[in-house]
C-alpha cells in the first residue's frame, strides 16, 4: 500500500503518527474503496483551501490530515448503514451522526496529534449551530473543521452515490452558497467558491 507521507507528514512528524496514518488509511480502503477515495478527495481540496488561505505550514499540515482521518469513525459503522442504497431511517442517521465522535476518540487512542482531535469531532457542526455532535457555532467551530466541511460537502455532491446523482462542479457550488451563513463559514464559501474559479 502506498503511504500518503510526500503530502501530508512533515519532516517532524514522528514514525509512529506515520505508521498510525498507514493503519487507518488501510482500514478505510478495506472498510469502502468509495469511502478511501473521498477521504483522499477532501485531503486534496481542504488542503487547497487552507494553502489559499496563507495558513502557515504546520497548520495546512494538521487540517491536510485531519481531512484525510475526517470519517476514520464510520471504519466502526455497519455496512447495512455506510452502504445503504436507500434513504437511512431516523435510527440509523443518528447512529451515522456518532462517526464524528468516534473517529475523534480513536484518533486519541492511537495517541495522533491533538490538534487533529477537535478538526475531526467538530467537521460536521454548522454556521448557525444546528450540526453536531455539540451544537456550536460561528467562529467557535475550529476553522481546520469549518475547511473540512466545506470540502467534505463539495465531494459529496460531486461524486457518485447510491442515493444520489452526482453533480457538476458549478452546481455543487450553488448548493454551497445557498447554504452559507447557515450550514457553512459565509465568507470561507465565498473565498472557496472563488478559489475554484479562479
Amino acid at each position: 500500500m502506498q503511504t500518503h507521507s510526500a503530502t501530508l507528514l512533515r519532516a517532524d512528524t514522528s514514525h509512529q503518527i506515520e505508521q498510525s496514518t498507514q493503519i487507518l488509511v488501510h482500514f478505510l480502503q478495506y472498510k469502502c474503496l468509495h469511502l478511501y477515495h473521498h477521504s483522499v478527495n477532501v485531503q486534496s481540496t481542504a488542503h487547497s483551501l487552507a494553502q489559499s488561505l496563507s495558513l502557515s505550514e504546520a497548520e495546512i499540515s494538521t487540517i491536510e490530515l485531519a481531512a484525510l482521518l475526517h470519517d476514520a469513525g464510520k471504519i466502526m459503522l455497519s455496512d447495512d448503514i455506510l452502504q445503504k442504497a436507500e434513504k437511512l431511517t431516523h435510527q440509523e442517521f443518528e447512529t451515522l451522526k456518532q462517526h464524528s465522535a468516534s473517529g475523534a476518540q480513536l484518533l486519541q487512542r492511537m495517541k495522533m496529534p491533538e490538534q487533529l482531535i477537535p478538526l475531526v469531532y467538530h467537521h460536521h457542526e454548522r454556521w448557525d449551530g444546528s450540526g453536531y455532535p455539540d451544537g456550536i457555532a460561528g467562529n467557535a467551530i475550529p476553522l481546520g473543521a469549518r475547511i473540512i466541511a466545506l470540502s467534505d460537502a463539495f465531494d459529496a455532491m460531486t461524486s457518485h452515490r447510491p442515493y444520489q446523482p452526482s453533480r457538476t462542479s458549478a452546481q455543487a457550488l450553488t448548493e454551497l452558497q445557498q447554504c452559507a451563513g447557515t450550514q457553512f463559514d459565509p465568507c470561507l464559501t465565498d473565498h472557496f467558491c472563488n478559489m475554484l474559479f479562479s
